[in-house]
């Protein structure tokens, strides 16, 4: 039976998508060169002396094509399989050019990478919660652009979905070959897998606040600690009159070294908390998270937990925060009190009732 052509486009991807009885194949595929890669809103290198640097932008209309293009190939190579004919065609449908331009149109948030002219990876995420799109050109795997596509557009929709009930939860239907991807996220199963007009797919969800895993620091994290330090603290401490100074960073990351907690979601570093427990009472010494992810119940979730602990062993806790930290109002609502004014920061008191 000859195949029937249900899909096609022209520039920049051009590509012929048939239809067999048993799979998909494409007859034409090559790609283009974007114009309007020139409008890039941030580029960054990605450590290869295979391929030309990687730059990210938002996706646009313009895209559509190639993003449409993208997928159904990244589709027929890992996907399909699973699916039956109904299924293959359905995905074609709403994977074409024209559908993909109808989210794009409609402010849907997609992230694209491009390398050398070409697209190489998408993310769309629909509704600032629901992952629609996730793919990256197959000679482009084990770069890190999936992770960076998402941790981009993760930052975009939280951004815009703190005030609307979306506190951080993120959904998506993931084939079986994306799996282990989505757990590396910290993702979880919540559905067995589940068949949808011959497209199988398995319901996973991850709700940033509740996944969070500790684990102690490594020698290997001291710079990034530095980082995240330097971009939590430095807006306080220029609020306050005060200079942000590396070495100081770097003495406040290395100093009780032993006592730093890494926060992770899946294998994702996005926080850290420093709590001495040696002494009475024990010493909040830090507690940051990285900004894109700050407001969503990372630190309250870390503290509630760390002050569980405090009341089973009936120890007061204490910290020192700058005034102008809006963190202090967070710290007052879990029960922490004003003990003494250190001029451009205060001490508070969190005292269990046992003691």
């Amino acid at each position: 039976m000859p195949g029937r052509i249900i899909a096609s486009s022209l520039s920049p991807l051009q590509v012929r998508l048939e239809v067999s009885e048993n799979h998909i194949l494409y007859t034409e595929s090559r790609w283009a060169p974007l114009a309007d890669c020139r409008q890039a809103e941030k580029e960054f290198e990605l450590t290869s002396s295979e391929h030309p640097p990687v730059l990210l932008r938002n996706g646009s209309p313009d895209d559509a094509a190639a993003i449409s293009g993208l997928i159904l190939e990244a589709q027929a190579s890992f996907s399909f399989h699973e699916y039956s004919v109904q299924g293959r065609t359905l995905m074609a449908q709403l994977c074409s050019a024209d559908a993909l331009r109808n989210y794009l149109e409609r402010g849907d948030c997609y992230r694209v990478a491009f390398s050398g002219g070409q697209l190489i990876g998408v993310i769309g995420i629909r509704e600032g919660n629901h992952i629609a799109h996730n793919f990256v050109d197959a000679q482009h795997h084990q770069r890190g652009i999936s992770g960076r596509l998402w941790r981009e557009a993760r930052a975009a929709c939280l951004a815009g979905t703190l005030s609307s009930g979306k506190p951080g939860t993120f959904t998506l239907q993931a084939s079986s070959y994306a799996i282990p991807v989505y757990v590396r996220w910290g993702f979880v199963q919540t559905a067995s897998a589940i068949d949808q007009n011959g497209i199988v797919s398995t319901p996973m969800q991850l709700t940033i606040s509740d996944a969070i895993t500790t684990r102690g620091a490594i020698t290997d994290d001291r710079d990034w600690l530095v980082k995240l330090r330097s971009s939590t603290m430095d807006p306080h401490l220029l609020a306050s009159g005060l200079k942000p100074d590396q070495a100081e960073h770097q003495a406040m990351v290395v100093a009780d070294f032993e006592s730093i907690a890494i926060l992770c979601v899946g294998s994702e570093r996005v926080g850290m908390c420093k709590v001495i427990r040696t002494q009475s009472p024990w010493k909040l010494v830090q507690i940051q998270v990285v900004p894109s992810l700050q407001g969503i119940g990372i630190g309250e979730g870390v503290v509630t937990g760390m002050l569980r602990d405090a009341d089973k062993a009936g120890v007061p806790v204490e910290l020192n925060v700058l005034k102008v930290n809006p963190a202090q109002h967070l710290y007052q609502r879990l029960g922490f009190d004003i003990v003494a004014d250190r001029g451009s920061a205060l001490t508070m008191r969190y005292t269990p009732e046992a003691v």
